[in-house]
């Protein structure tokens, strides 16, 4: 995965062999409180296979524009039937919608960004809980189970991860009278498994894809959230925006 992409420009001089799309969302202020107080924008990134870059960023009441963004982009890198296309995202239904529109035959791939994101919350719970109740001799411990069901999801074994899951979204439950961090526990546990349940056909072998320097994440997709939503719409801003007149400025 290349981190420093080239600048927009003409469109290639020839068909692309591989290519990536990253999507992702954010949400920025609406100007009308009353009815909505925020509205999702859908952004992301088109990389081609020497580094050319497209970007895309759309409100979702203009998804046909937001769509036609993105074709435009691979009309630019050259897509055609023998491009292989791999789509990253999060999961969420919009963002899978998006992506059988514009390249039905391509891979999709569960951005492990999100995924750490959400092993964080589980292992911050697994070391709360092993602080007020730690293993009991020859036990593996809440923060063990949770490491270890990482360690099998990033090497490909999700059959592995689910069993692990399965047993720290058990295990608390069989404690008399929960504490709260008893209950985190549980709750990050049963959050995780679901996510990962619903999406485990794009769960593909991480560490794998990493040695073979292909795309696992869409870090580089944040960048773009960043770069048209956060700075300049969101952080520290006190403007307010109306989706039926922010594509433009999109």
């Amino acid at each position: 995965m290349r981190e420093q992409a080239k600048p927009a420009g003409s469109a290639r001089p020839t068909p692309s062999q591989t290519l990536v799309i990253g999507l992702d969302g954010g949400f920025v202020k609406s100007n009308r409180p009353l009815s909505e107080r925020n509205f999702e924008v859908t952004a992301g990134k088109v990389l081609g296979e020497d580094g050319e870059c497209r970007r895309f960023a759309f409100a979702t009441n203009e998804y046909e524009h937001g769509l036609r963004q993105i074709r435009h982009a691979l009309e630019e890198l050259r897509v055609d039937e023998k491009t292989q296309i791999t789509v990253l995202s999060d999961g969420d239904a919009g963002l899978c919608t998006v992506q059988w529109e514009v390249a039905p035959g391509s891979e999709h791939i569960l951005d492990w960004f999100h995924i750490g994101m959400r092993f964080e919350h589980l292992l911050d719970a697994s070391r709360a809980m092993q602080k007020v109740a730690p293993a009991a001799d020859g036990s593996e411990s809440a923060h063990d189970l949770a490491t270890r069901a990482k360690w099998a999801l990033w090497n490909g074994q999700a059959d592995k991860t689910f069993a692990r899951l399965e047993e720290l979204r058990r295990w608390p439950l069989a404690e008399e009278g929960p504490i709260p961090e008893v209950l985190n526990l549980h709750r990050h546990a049963t959050d995780l498994l679901k996510y990962l349940r619903a999406n485990q056909d794009s769960l593909p072998d991480y560490g794998e894809r990493q040695r073979a320097g292909e795309s696992f994440s869409t870090g580089w997709v944040e960048s773009a959230i960043n770069e048209i939503i956060a700075k300049r719409m969101a952080k520290a801003q006190q403007m307010r925006w109306n989706r039926w007149t922010v594509q433009p400025f999109l």
